[in-house]
Parts: structure tokens; C-alpha cells; sequence
């Protein structure tokens, strides 16, 4: 699955580009009635997923499922605590986790696109435990076709 997960998402991240060329401008525009359709917490250095962010997920499941034309992002995010090369692995195993659950409970891989922030992004103070927490999650959203 790891293979083909790499291999579809560089073929809708080729699609997105062309069809930017096209128009001129980005294709995809984030809903704002959907906004951040999904936030996941990990533990300090796991990418594996807990029975609160699989309950969060079924619950997500259901609702892209609804949103047949939008793309599924999936964004991995860590805290500052590591190298920043081990951050961006670290980002991308949990969205990758993320990915396997919508995958396997029927979202469609060429649906989604991973992206890994690794600590470039944090929602919180990296300086304190409660920050740092904050900091290591995922984040799924999705965006629609823009009429022109």
C-alpha cells in the first residue's frame, strides 16, 4: 500500500499543477462551511492512531463520504522536539496512518493528497508539554472545485 499511496498521491499533486496551468490559478479552494473537517492527536513520537482519533475519524468518514467532489487533504504536524528531517518523517507516518484508516473504510485513495509540515506549522507554544501536544496531530480538510 505504501507504494501505491506515493504513487497516487504524486499523480493527483500532477493533475492539480496542470490543471492550475490551465486556468490560471488554483483549482481548489478549501470550503469554508467544511473548514478543518478533522483534527487527530498523537503521543510524543507515535504515528500510530488511539481509540479517540479512530472514533473521530469514523465519525469524518461519513461526511467526505457526502462531499463526493472534494479532495481529502491530509496534513502531518509535529512538535519541535527532534530534528526537523525526523519531524517531516514523523508528519508524514501519521498522515499516512490517517490515510490507511479513510482508505480502508471506503474513501477513495485518488481522492486524497498528503502533505507533511513537520514542526513547521504549530497551533501552540512549543515551549511547554500542553503546547507541545497540541502540536502533534493531524489535520484533514477538504477542498471543492471552484466554478470559474
Amino acid at each position: 500500500l505504501e507504494g501505491k499511496v506515493e504513487s497516487l498521491t504524486k499523480a493527483v499533486d500532477n493533475v492539480k499543477s496542470d490543471v492550475a496551468k490551465v486556468l490560471g490559478r488554483s483549482p481548489y479552494e478549501q470550503d469554508p462551511g467544511l473548514a478543518t473537517t478533522g483534527k487527530v492527536d498523537f503521543g510524543f513520537n507515535k504515528a500510530k492512531l488511539t481509540p479517540e482519533a479512530t472514533k473521530s475519524l469514523a465519525d469524518l468518514v461519513a461526511k467526505i463520504k457526502k462531499a463526493k467532489n472534494y479532495q481529502v487533504v491530509i496534513e502531518g504536524h509535529t512538535d519541535y522536539t527532534g530534528s526537523q528531517s525526523y519531524n517531516y518523517k514523523l508528519g508524514d507516518k501519521r498522515a499516512k496512518a490517517v490515510l490507511r484508516y479513510l482508505v480502508a473504510n471506503g474513501i477513495n485513495l485518488s481522492r486524497t493528497a498528503l502533505i507533511s509540515w513537520g514542526e513547521d506549522q504549530p497551533v501552540a507554544s512549543n515551549k511547554d508539554k500542553k503546547g507541545r501536544a497540541e502540536n502533534r496531530r493531524v489535520e484533514i480538510k477538504l477542498y471543492g472545485i471552484m466554478e470559474k
